[in-house]
């Protein structure tokens, strides 16, 4: 939301699971998976109250939608991204690989929770993704 506030010409685009998604999340509880869909779509629908025209958030499988959202919005260009995937090595390399390309001269990357569940050290550290990326 800061950086909605930061300047009127500011646009946010992100990914969201949708439904069928979260239903690979196996460790996740029906409650707190009914919930985290509530809190997702409320959250956008407030945004789009306060910054109309200026939130999009696409409910469905980052992995498979990103190409085409990009592919139909050539222009689009991004000054931050911010990755908070599905926290596997492979999952956080393929929001990069995708997103990369879209990303402004001197732009900003942001990873949240790459790899939370796995040991600091080793070839799928969050340092490794770094060196990979």
């Amino acid at each position: 939301m800061l950086y909605l506030q930061s300047h009127p010409s500011v646009r946010y685009y992100g990914w969201e699971l949708d439904e069928a998604m979260w239903s690979k999340y196996q460790f996740m509880n029906p409650t707190n998976m009914s919930i985290k869909r509530w809190a997702s779509r409320t959250a956008l629908h407030l945004l789009q109250q306060h910054f109309p025209d200026r939130c999009n958030v696409t409910f469905g499988d980052a992995h498979r939608d990103i190409l085409p959202f990009f592919a139909a919005r050539p222009a689009l260009r991004c000054n931050v991204l911010s990755v908070d995937g599905d926290h596997s090595f492979s999952g956080v390399m393929s929001d990069l690989e995708q997103l990369g390309p879209r990303l402004d001269e001197g732009g900003l990357i942001l990873v949240d929770d790459n790899n939370a569940h796995s040991p600091k050290k080793g070839p799928h550290a969050p340092a490794a993704l770094w060196e990979a990326y």
